[in-house]
Protein backbone atom coordinates (compact mmCIF):
# COMPACT_ATOMS: atom_id res chain seq x y z
CA UNK A 1 0.00 0.00 0.00
CA UNK A 2 2.95 2.40 1.15
CA UNK A 3 4.52 1.57 -2.47
CA UNK A 4 1.37 2.07 -4.11
CA UNK A 5 0.73 5.74 -2.92
CA UNK A 6 4.30 6.80 -3.20
CA UNK A 7 3.27 5.98 -6.91
CA UNK A 8 0.56 8.11 -7.15
CA UNK A 9 2.83 10.82 -5.58
CA UNK A 10 5.68 10.32 -7.66
CA UNK A 11 3.24 11.10 -10.53
CA UNK A 12 2.48 7.77 -11.92
CA UNK A 13 5.97 6.35 -11.41
CA UNK A 14 6.74 2.87 -10.33
CA UNK A 15 10.03 1.91 -8.23
CA UNK A 16 10.86 -1.75 -6.81
CA UNK A 17 9.63 -2.36 -3.35
CA UNK A 18 13.03 -2.68 -1.53
CA UNK A 19 14.55 -3.43 2.09
CA UNK A 20 18.11 -2.47 2.18
CA UNK A 21 18.94 0.87 0.96
CA UNK A 22 22.96 0.69 0.97
CA UNK A 23 25.56 -1.76 2.86
CA UNK A 24 29.16 -0.37 4.08
CA UNK A 25 31.92 -2.21 5.62
CA UNK A 26 33.82 -1.68 8.64
CA UNK A 27 35.86 1.12 7.50
CA UNK A 28 32.74 3.16 6.09
CA UNK A 29 33.15 2.51 2.84
CA UNK A 30 29.75 1.58 0.84
CA UNK A 31 30.05 -1.33 -1.02
CA UNK A 32 26.53 -1.42 -1.98
CA UNK A 33 23.50 0.79 -2.95
CA UNK A 34 20.09 -0.10 -3.92
CA UNK A 35 19.42 1.52 -7.73
CA UNK A 36 15.49 2.36 -8.14
CA UNK A 37 14.57 2.07 -12.14
CA UNK A 38 11.27 3.36 -12.14
CA UNK A 39 8.80 2.77 -14.57
CA UNK A 40 5.13 5.11 -15.74
CA UNK A 41 2.55 2.71 -14.97
CA UNK A 42 -0.23 5.70 -14.02
CA UNK A 43 -0.42 8.60 -16.57
CA UNK A 44 0.88 11.93 -14.63
CA UNK A 45 -2.56 13.32 -15.05
CA UNK A 46 -4.23 10.91 -13.44
CA UNK A 47 -2.09 10.62 -10.70
CA UNK A 48 -2.48 14.36 -10.72
CA UNK A 49 -6.35 13.82 -10.22
CA UNK A 50 -6.45 10.88 -7.93
CA UNK A 51 -3.95 13.11 -5.75
CA UNK A 52 -5.99 15.60 -6.17
CA UNK A 53 -9.40 13.28 -4.77
CA UNK A 54 -7.45 11.91 -1.83
CA UNK A 55 -6.34 15.21 -0.96
CA UNK A 56 -10.22 16.29 0.29
CA UNK A 57 -10.62 12.94 2.46
CA UNK A 58 -8.02 14.81 4.42
CA UNK A 59 -9.23 18.32 4.12
CA UNK A 60 -12.45 17.59 4.21
CA UNK A 61 -13.30 13.96 4.78
CA UNK A 62 -12.54 10.84 7.35
CA UNK A 63 -8.90 11.79 7.33
CA UNK A 64 -8.91 15.35 8.90
CA UNK A 65 -6.41 14.20 11.76
CA UNK A 66 -3.58 14.41 9.21
CA UNK A 67 -4.33 18.15 8.97
CA UNK A 68 -2.59 18.20 11.86
CA UNK A 69 1.08 17.74 9.87
CA UNK A 70 0.79 21.14 9.11
CA UNK A 71 1.73 20.56 5.03
CA UNK A 72 -0.37 18.97 2.05
CA UNK A 73 -1.66 15.61 2.29
CA UNK A 74 -3.31 13.21 0.72
CA UNK A 75 -4.58 9.51 2.22
CA UNK A 76 -7.79 7.56 2.47
CA UNK A 77 -9.05 5.97 5.83
CA UNK A 78 -10.09 2.54 5.86
CA UNK A 79 -11.27 -0.97 7.64
CA UNK A 80 -11.68 -4.17 7.06
CA UNK A 81 -14.08 -6.83 8.28
CA UNK A 82 -14.37 -10.70 8.75
CA UNK A 83 -17.54 -12.72 9.43
CA UNK A 84 -17.98 -14.03 12.97
CA UNK A 85 -19.56 -17.02 12.29
CA UNK A 86 -23.35 -16.08 13.88
CA UNK A 87 -24.42 -14.13 10.78
CA UNK A 88 -22.49 -11.07 11.87
CA UNK A 89 -19.45 -9.74 10.80
CA UNK A 90 -16.47 -7.75 12.97
CA UNK A 91 -13.73 -5.18 12.24
CA UNK A 92 -10.48 -7.07 12.18
CA UNK A 93 -8.32 -3.85 10.82
CA UNK A 94 -8.58 -0.29 10.49
CA UNK A 95 -5.91 1.58 8.06
CA UNK A 96 -5.04 4.87 6.70
CA UNK A 97 -2.33 5.01 3.91
CA UNK A 98 -1.42 8.69 3.25
CA UNK A 99 1.39 10.82 1.57
CA UNK A 100 2.93 14.21 0.54
CA UNK A 101 4.66 15.00 -2.29
CA UNK A 102 8.15 13.49 -0.70
CA UNK A 103 6.49 10.45 1.42
CA UNK A 104 4.33 8.17 1.33
CA UNK A 105 2.99 5.66 4.74
CA UNK A 106 0.91 3.46 5.62
CA UNK A 107 -0.04 1.94 9.15
CA UNK A 108 -2.41 -1.00 10.14
CA UNK A 109 -4.20 -1.88 13.53
CA UNK A 110 -4.73 -5.30 14.04
CA UNK A 111 -4.62 -7.58 16.97
CA UNK A 112 -3.64 -11.61 17.37
CA UNK A 113 -2.97 -13.38 14.08
CA UNK A 114 -4.45 -10.12 12.43
CA UNK A 115 -7.73 -11.29 11.84
CA UNK A 116 -9.16 -11.10 15.61
CA UNK A 117 -11.60 -8.43 16.77
CA UNK A 118 -10.54 -4.50 16.82
CA UNK A 119 -14.26 -3.59 17.58
CA UNK A 120 -15.13 -3.88 21.34
CA UNK A 121 -11.31 -3.64 22.51
CA UNK A 122 -10.06 -0.27 20.98
CA UNK A 123 -12.26 2.51 21.88
CA UNK A 124 -12.40 3.56 18.57
CA UNK A 125 -11.84 1.03 16.02
CA UNK A 126 -11.89 3.27 12.52
CA UNK A 127 -9.54 4.51 10.73
CA UNK A 128 -9.88 8.29 11.12
CA UNK A 129 -8.84 7.99 14.47
CA UNK A 130 -6.06 6.35 15.97
CA UNK A 131 -4.01 4.59 12.60
CA UNK A 132 -4.53 8.40 11.10
CA UNK A 133 -3.39 10.04 14.40
CA UNK A 134 -0.22 7.64 14.20
CA UNK A 135 0.41 8.28 10.68
CA UNK A 136 0.45 12.02 11.78
CA UNK A 137 2.76 11.22 14.42
CA UNK A 138 5.36 9.63 12.67
CA UNK A 139 5.16 11.99 9.38
CA UNK A 140 5.97 14.97 11.47
CA UNK A 141 9.19 13.37 12.63
CA UNK A 142 10.03 12.26 8.90
CA UNK A 143 9.24 15.14 7.59
CA UNK A 144 10.79 17.31 10.08
CA UNK A 145 13.47 19.74 7.64
CA UNK A 146 12.17 19.03 4.66
CA UNK A 147 10.86 21.68 2.42
CA UNK A 148 6.73 21.88 1.88
CA UNK A 149 5.60 21.07 -1.39
CA UNK A 150 2.81 21.09 -2.90
CA UNK A 151 1.13 18.58 -5.08
CA UNK A 152 0.25 19.00 -8.80
CA UNK A 153 -2.76 21.04 -9.51
CA UNK A 154 -5.77 18.67 -10.96
CA UNK A 155 -6.23 18.43 -14.15
CA UNK A 156 -10.09 16.95 -14.32
CA UNK A 157 -9.21 14.37 -17.28
CA UNK A 158 -12.51 13.30 -18.98
CA UNK A 159 -12.91 10.78 -21.90
CA UNK A 160 -13.51 7.28 -22.87
CA UNK A 161 -13.80 4.75 -20.45
CA UNK A 162 -11.90 1.66 -21.99
CA UNK A 163 -13.72 -1.44 -23.63
CA UNK A 164 -15.98 -3.28 -20.59
CA UNK A 165 -15.13 -0.49 -18.34
CA UNK A 166 -18.41 1.66 -19.62
CA UNK A 167 -19.83 4.16 -16.60
CA UNK A 168 -23.12 2.93 -15.51
CA UNK A 169 -26.35 4.89 -16.36
CA UNK A 170 -29.51 4.58 -15.28
CA UNK A 171 -31.90 3.57 -17.95
CA UNK A 172 -34.07 7.25 -16.92
CA UNK A 173 -37.98 6.26 -16.21
CA UNK A 174 -40.79 7.19 -18.65
CA UNK A 175 -42.86 10.25 -17.45
CA UNK A 176 -46.17 10.26 -15.98
CA UNK A 177 -48.71 10.92 -18.60
CA UNK A 178 -52.42 12.81 -16.85
CA UNK A 179 -55.27 10.01 -17.49
CA UNK A 180 -57.51 12.84 -18.10
CA UNK A 181 -57.06 16.51 -19.36
CA UNK A 182 -57.87 19.57 -16.70
CA UNK A 183 -61.10 20.75 -17.95
CA UNK A 184 -61.21 24.82 -18.16
CA UNK A 185 -62.04 26.75 -15.52
CA UNK A 186 -65.45 28.37 -15.72
CA UNK A 187 -65.40 32.22 -16.86
CA UNK A 188 -65.99 34.15 -13.46
CA UNK A 189 -69.03 34.98 -12.14
CA UNK A 190 -70.38 38.68 -11.17
CA UNK A 191 -72.37 37.62 -8.56
CA UNK A 192 -71.05 37.70 -4.95
CA UNK A 193 -69.29 34.70 -3.84
CA UNK A 194 -71.40 32.20 -1.65
CA UNK A 195 -71.76 32.94 2.03
CA UNK A 196 -71.83 30.89 4.96
CA UNK A 197 -74.77 33.39 6.17
CA UNK A 198 -78.13 32.70 4.88
CA UNK A 199 -79.67 35.74 3.52
CA UNK A 200 -81.08 38.40 5.27
CA UNK A 201 -84.25 37.74 3.67
CA UNK A 202 -84.89 34.64 4.40
CA UNK A 203 -83.77 33.97 8.40
CA UNK A 204 -83.00 30.79 9.38
CA UNK A 205 -85.82 28.38 10.55
CA UNK A 206 -86.05 25.07 11.66
CA UNK A 207 -88.87 24.11 9.60
CA UNK A 208 -88.38 23.56 5.37
CA UNK A 209 -89.70 25.92 3.02
CA UNK A 210 -93.04 25.32 1.96
CA UNK A 211 -92.92 22.83 -0.56
CA UNK A 212 -95.12 24.90 -3.29
CA UNK A 213 -92.67 27.68 -3.57
CA UNK A 214 -90.06 27.16 -5.66
CA UNK A 215 -86.52 27.69 -4.91
CA UNK A 216 -85.89 31.53 -5.81
CA UNK A 217 -82.45 30.51 -6.97
CA UNK A 218 -81.82 27.72 -8.92
CA UNK A 219 -78.31 26.60 -8.63
CA UNK A 220 -76.19 27.05 -11.36
CA UNK A 221 -75.01 23.97 -14.00
CA UNK A 222 -71.35 24.89 -13.22
CA UNK A 223 -68.44 23.07 -14.36
CA UNK A 224 -67.51 19.91 -12.82
CA UNK A 225 -64.80 20.77 -10.50
CA UNK A 226 -61.59 20.37 -12.56
CA UNK A 227 -59.35 17.32 -11.82
CA UNK A 228 -55.50 18.93 -11.96
CA UNK A 229 -52.89 16.34 -13.72
CA UNK A 230 -50.58 14.37 -11.24
CA UNK A 231 -47.15 16.00 -10.90
CA UNK A 232 -44.46 15.06 -13.37
CA UNK A 233 -40.95 13.94 -12.64
CA UNK A 234 -38.73 16.13 -12.90
CA UNK A 235 -35.63 16.15 -16.14
CA UNK A 236 -33.69 15.34 -15.37
CA UNK A 237 5.31 15.81 -10.98
CA UNK A 238 7.41 13.39 -11.82
CA UNK A 239 9.83 13.24 -8.80
CA UNK A 240 12.98 11.23 -7.94
CA UNK A 241 12.92 7.01 -7.64
CA UNK A 242 11.83 6.24 -4.01
CA UNK A 243 15.20 4.71 -2.61
CA UNK A 244 14.31 2.73 1.04
CA UNK A 245 11.61 1.40 2.30
CA UNK A 246 11.51 0.07 6.39
CA UNK A 247 9.17 -2.03 8.40
CA UNK A 248 8.54 -1.14 11.85
CA UNK A 249 6.24 -2.97 14.19
CA UNK A 250 4.78 -1.05 17.29
CA UNK A 251 2.29 -3.09 19.51
CA UNK A 252 -0.40 -3.88 17.38
CA UNK A 253 0.35 -1.43 14.75
CA UNK A 254 2.16 -2.00 11.40
CA UNK A 255 3.82 0.95 9.79
CA UNK A 256 5.20 0.86 6.22
CA UNK A 257 7.34 3.90 4.95
CA UNK A 258 8.57 4.40 1.51
CA UNK A 259 11.18 7.33 1.26
CA UNK A 260 11.98 8.86 -1.95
Amino acid sequence: MANTYATLAAGGKRAEVHVVERIVDKNGEEVYRFKSPTKQVIDEDIAADVSYTLQQVVKNGTGQAALALGRPAAGKTGTATKEDGHGGDYVSSAWFVGYTPQLATAVMYVRGDGNDQLDGWLPSYFGAVYPTQTWTAVMKRDMEGLPVEEFPPPVYVDGEAPAGHDPYVPTPKPTKKPTRKPSSSAPPSSSAPPSSEPPPSSPPTSEPPPSSSPPTTPPASSPPPSSSAPPTPGGGASKAAPAALSVRMIGVLGVLRWLW
